[in-house]
């Protein structure tokens, strides 16, 4: 049966009727990826997504098509989903293997006025139809192309690629930010592939274990295709952790290489991994940042939770519903932040206690935290930076503990430090009064995403306000945090 929906998408694709043109990137380089090799060199110009994947197919290249409900995953009224795809196989016009980590595409759905789900790819002027990555094998870089609607027909742009994003965000958490370049600098801030949901239970996306509900509405016969023939998002995340580690890094300043470990550039989400009915099992990188941490998870009973959701009013936006999918959804900081602090270490640039000591300052905020991150603006690009940064610290009086730490080998303590806090805090969540108080954090730092300069770029922001809604929102007001 698999086979016969293979083929079945297969022709319909390879049936698909093409306008004859010369095939443009506008502002394209002599780049050296898939989508230049197959889209600009063709005598087809391809103008929606079945066109491309036609193209690539054509090619001998295979999809493996990924879903997200954007609007929480029990709110389908919108027929709002976006796709993304990879495409692997045998190339015959380049005469190479592609990988999954060479192309990443992404597009959307929509309802129109007969109440079916459908792929997005009318050709509106101004309409984003696909986005693009497509690994450059000479830059060792990914490039950023969109499909964009026009008048007539839609148009092809290359936006810059991973060392524009570089150049964009060089700025983050330094000083004022200039002008983005690129679009894709708000969100791809490590330069590469992203997704937020990048741990299971991978909350709003389809997997084996939940595929997503599409609610009463029709489906159109080119998105029941891809709808048979999904993946299990735990393969893209798998694709987007190996794409991050294929770009290579420009020369950096001592202040940008250390900026994961002061300040967070990017976040992933997390949420209640247990899939039991009574107890949540709740992600301790939540609270303290996993590198200062052994312990894997929390637990919390389910009713105590719901009984503070009930508190704070807690409601999710164009639903009847309480939560998002999975209980204590929070954002932490990214995967690909952690990952370049322990390349940190790994490198040289530090040792694993100077990485204890910033990270033990000011733990309970391991996501935003405006004390450690300020830290950094006292780092010198010279090759005494450290001496230099201990000088300062010295001479403002005001960071004696932090200067202690610096000064002496105490791993153990910073780690006992946290495993009593962590240690207190699971006693806490026995009580009402303490899973209140956790949940006043847990919107407490879902907020500060947005306040943060993270998404201050005026071109888009991480959460993508306004297309997607991830978290409920608090009617009732909530308990300060006298720590922030």
């Amino acid at each position: 049966m698999k086979s016969l929906k293979v083929l079945a998408i297969f022709i319909f694709v390879l049936g698909t009727k093409f306008s004859w043109a010369n095939c443009l990137i506008v502002g394209s380089e002599q780049n050296s990826d898939v989508l230049t090799s197959l889209v600009q060199n063709a005598e087809i110009c391809p103008k929606d997504v079945l066109e491309f994947k036609a193209i690539l197919a054509q090619d001998g290249l295979v999809s493996k098509s990924y879903m997200v409900a954007n609007r929480g995953f029990h709110n389908p009224r919108r027929g709002s989903f976006s796709v993304f795809e990879t495409m692997s196989g045998d190339s015959k016009s380049m005469s190479r293997k592609v990988i999954d980590e060479d192309l990443y595409f992404g597009h959307f759905t929509v309802k129109n006025q007969s109440n079916t789900i459908v792929l997005d790819q009318l050709n509106l002027k101004g309409k984003l139809l696909i986005e693009v990555m497509a690994y450059d094998w000479k830059k060792n870089a990914y490039n950023f192309y969109e499909l964009i609607g026009g008048i007539s027909k839609p148009t092809w742009f290359y936006r810059g690629d991973s060392f524009d994003i570089f150049e964009d965000n060089m700025n983050l958490k330094l000083g004022e930010s200039k002008a983005s370049k690129l679009r894709c600098s708000a969100c791809h801030i490590s330069g590469g592939p992203i997704l937020k949901e990048l741990e299971y239970p991978h909350s709003d996306w389809w997997t084996k274990e939940m595929p997503l509900p599409m609610g009463s509405s029709k489906i159109s016969y080119d998105l029941q295709l891809y709808l048979d023939l999904l993946k299990d998002v735990s393969h893209f995340s798998a694709s987007v952790k190996k794409g991050m580690k294929r770009i290579a890094k420009p020369e950096l300043g001592i202040q940008q290489k250390l900026r994961p470990l002061f300040c967070t550039t990017e976040i992933n989400l997390k949420s209640d991994s247990s899939m039991d009915t009574n107890i949540l099992k709740i992600s301790a990188d939540i609270f303290v940042n996993p590198l200062l941490n052994e312990e894997v998870f929390l637990t919390m009973e389910r009713n105590l939770y719901e009984d503070a959701l009930e508190f704070y009013g807690s409601k999710f936006p164009e639903t009847n519903l309480s939560d998002s999918q999975y209980a204590f959804h929070a954002p932490v900081k990214a995967y690909s932040n952690i990952e370049a602090i322990k390349k940190l270490v790994k490198d040289g640039v530090i040792d694993e206690e100077f990485m204890l000591d910033i990270l033990a300052y000011d733990f309970k905020h391991p996501l935003f935290s405006k004390k450690r991150c300020d830290l950094l603006k006292l780092i010198e690009n010279e090759l005494d930076w450290r001496g230099a940064f201990l000088e300062k610290l010295n001479r403002s009086g005001r960071y004696v503990s932090l200067v202690s730490d610096l000064s002496k080998t105490n791993k153990k303590s910073h780690l006992v430090k946290v495993k009593n806090y962590l240690r207190d805090l699971q006693m806490s969540f026995s009580t009402a009064e303490g899973v209140i108080e956790s949940v006043s954090y847990l919107s407490g730092i879902r907020e500060s995403v947005y306040d943060d300069e993270i998404s201050k770029n005026p071109r888009g922001q991480i959460l993508e306000p306004g297309f997607r809604i991830v978290f409920p929102e608090m009617i009732k007001p909530l308990v300060e945090d006298t720590n922030r």
